[in-house]
């Protein structure tokens, strides 16, 4: 647990960053496509194995392959 500590706090920085950016885009209802297009860029940065937007515009990632 203690090595789950230390690893979450070197990514900090950069959750709070995603986060501030997040929170500030307008994403009422009907109306969230920016806010799916960070979401899908930032799963892409991460290297998910597969990033997609579904017709109704939510963000669906894959790591791995459910083995």
């Amino acid at each position: 647990m203690e090595n789950l500590s230390i690893e979450l706090e070197k990514i900090k920085p950069d959750i709070i960053e995603f986060s501030k950016k997040l929170i500030q885009i307008r994403s009422f209802t009907g109306k969230e496509k920016e806010a799916a297009e960070l979401i899908k860029n930032k799963m892409l940065e991460l290297n998910y194995d597969q990033v997609k937007v579904d017709t109704y515009g939510n963000v669906l990632g894959i790591i791995g392959n459910g083995k």
